[in-house]
């Protein structure tokens, strides 16, 4: 009782334990800039303490759900978008590879880890991607509008879907761009996937 009474009163309501104010999943590149993973450690460490002594105290506890359904399917979207957000990466990778090679001139590159080929449309410049790895397909598709942007250069659009072995199937990545960008310029610079 004492350990609970002085984890109370560090604590005082349950909110407190909460840090981000929202799912503990979720990666915000931001979040981390005013905690330290000491202090991330330490709320963690207290929350499983405090269910741990609640349970020892009361056996009731050990019923109490941390989770729902509902969070565990949004956990599974997630983590879908998290899949995405490294294929989208990786797909961003193998492009600067493909043009830093003049591969554009034989049309194909291919390395140990992937293949990288020109693929038609009627709108896009496109790119099909093979990772020999994870055995996955993708599309990368760049199309340059009339738009132009402060700096004079056209505004360009990127599209990026999950594919087929044919590059026949478009599924939409569910990008998540801050995290996609905390890794792509950590700092100021480009990060390869």
């Amino acid at each position: 009782q004492q350990k609970i009474d002085a984890l109370s009163a560090k604590y005082p309501h349950y909110e407190d334990f909460d840090v981000f104010r929202t799912r503990s999943y979720i990666l915000y590149p931001d979040a981390l800039g005013f905690r330290t993973f000491e202090d991330l450690e330490r709320y963690y460490s207290d929350i499983y303490f405090f269910q741990a002594l609640m349970i020892a105290r009361d056996p009731k506890w050990k019923w109490f759900q941390s989770a729902s359904a509902k969070e565990f399917n949004h956990l599974s979207e997630y983590v879908q978008s998290l899949q995405d957000t490294k294929l989208c990466l990786a797909m961003d990778y193998c492009v600067g590879e493909f043009y830093r090679r003049d591969a554009a001139i034989d049309c194909t590159y291919e390395t140990n880890s992937f293949v990288v080929k020109r693929i038609s449309h009627f709108a896009e410049n496109r790119l099909g991607i093979f990772f020999k790895d994870t055995k996955e397909y993708a599309i990368y598709g760049a199309y340059v509008s009339d738009r132009v942007l402060p700096d004079g250069s056209p505004k360009v659009y990127y599209s990026y879907f999950r594919s087929d072995e044919r590059f026949h199937s478009e599924v939409s990545l569910d990008i998540l761009h801050g995290v996609a960008d905390w890794r792509r310029f950590p700092s100021g610079r480009s990060y390869p996937a």
